[in-house]
């Protein structure tokens, strides 16, 4: 697999692990596209890019945004997810070496950490009009660096 898929499954992991104590909260690694469960987080990758490290050297420090859509019933509902996630930012995001093979049958092997340089969440008004079912929107947005172990 390779190592940014790796940091794909290790933010949804993140996310499900923050929030297994929210009954019937569903995440997904993509743009929600099949019928809205609420709560739902979504996870979205953003752009990616790198730039040297060292001046002479082939390392690179690599930097990537991610977008984490929050879908839930009202707005404190909304507000509670985004702050839960705003919280554990402090303390990174840890990779892991999937190619072991996944939680909860194996516990694989940590390789590195996402780093948080940047976070931002956005409430996002949504008009009851244009929908069948209210539901409340909510985005947090990161930029973050990746680190080896």
């Amino acid at each position: 697999m390779e190592l940014d898929r790796k940091k794909d499954t290790s933010m949804v992991y993140w996310l499900r692990d923050i929030f297994s104590d929210v009954t019937g909260l569903v995440v997904v690694d993509e743009y929600l596209e099949q019928e809205l469960v609420v709560p739902s987080i979504a996870l979205e990758t953003g752009p990616m890019s790198s730039q040297p490290f060292e001046m002479g050297s082939r390392t690179k420090q690599f930097f990537r945004t991610w977008y984490i859509d929050l879908y839930a019933k009202n707005a404190e509902q909304r507000n509670e997810m985004a702050y839960r996630i705003m919280r554990e930012l402090d303390n990174g995001i840890s990779v892991y070496d999937y190619d072991e093979g996944f939680p909860p049958d194996v516990s694989p092997t940590k390789i590195g950490t996402i780093g948080v340089l940047e976070q931002k969440y956005d409430p996002i008004s949504v008009v009851p009009d244009l929908l069948e079912t209210m539901y409340w929107r909510g985005s947090v947005t990161i930029f973050t660096e990746y680190s080896e172990v």
